[in-house]
């Protein structure tokens, strides 16, 4: 399969805020979508964050109304659609605050919409709980997936950078994913011989 453009990346985002039907500029893709196609690999899934709005911020009621309009348009559509509150036990015991939350999403996101459309690459529609890109990039484990791409601010990697870890709760696994997907993306080799 051939990787898809930033290009064609900008146009699934904008297709993604008319189905939303919120203001273009609380819409990015985000994370590991976009430090896909700037690695020229396809992604396995596309990311989409809408931002809280400052002026009207949501509660769980609102979060979840919004939520169910978008699965029903989406189903509408022909997607199988579930909303979910929560990663769940994918993380391990390090991320789980004491009532058993896991910090990386219910600290940041009200609430996401899995959308599949047949075979097509799914996406993740998350509701979050900030209204402003910096802070949801900074609830992010490392640099490499602090990339988006929003209406009129983007932010993603041209080539090869330092890869740095934010220092935040991590699944298991998950350092050693991230470590062996960015050194076989920047044929990295490690140099200890290990």
């Amino acid at each position: 399969m051939n990787p898809i453009a930033m290009s064609t990346l900008k146009v699934i985002r904008a297709n993604l805020v008319n189905l939303v039907g919120v203001s273009g500029d609380r819409v990015f893709l985000a994370g590991g979508c976009v430090r896909d196609v700037a690695a020229g690999l396809e992604p396995k899934d596309y990311d989409c964050i809408i931002l809280d709005d400052k002026a009207y911020p949501w509660d769980d009621a609102a979060a979840f109304a919004l939520a169910e309009r978008i699965a029903r348009d989406y189903r509408e559509l022909g997607a199988s659609v579930a909303i979910y509150q929560a990663y769940g036990h994918a993380a391990s015991s390090d991320a789980h605050d004491l009532t058993g939350r896991t910090r990386d999403f219910d600290d940041n996101i009200w609430c996401g919409i899995h959308v599949q459309f047949g075979d097509d690459t799914p996406y993740d529609i998350l509701l979050s709980r900030h209204a402003d890109i910096d802070s949801v990039m900074d609830s992010f484990d490392c640099n490499w997936n602090q990339q988006y791409i929003g209406d009129k601010w983007h932010l993603y990697w041209r080539g090869k950078n330092e890869l740095v870890f934010t220092g935040k709760p991590l699944r298991d696994g998950r350092e050693d994913y991230i470590r062996n997907k960015y050194n076989e993306v920047f044929n990295v080799h490690n140099s200890t011989g290990s």
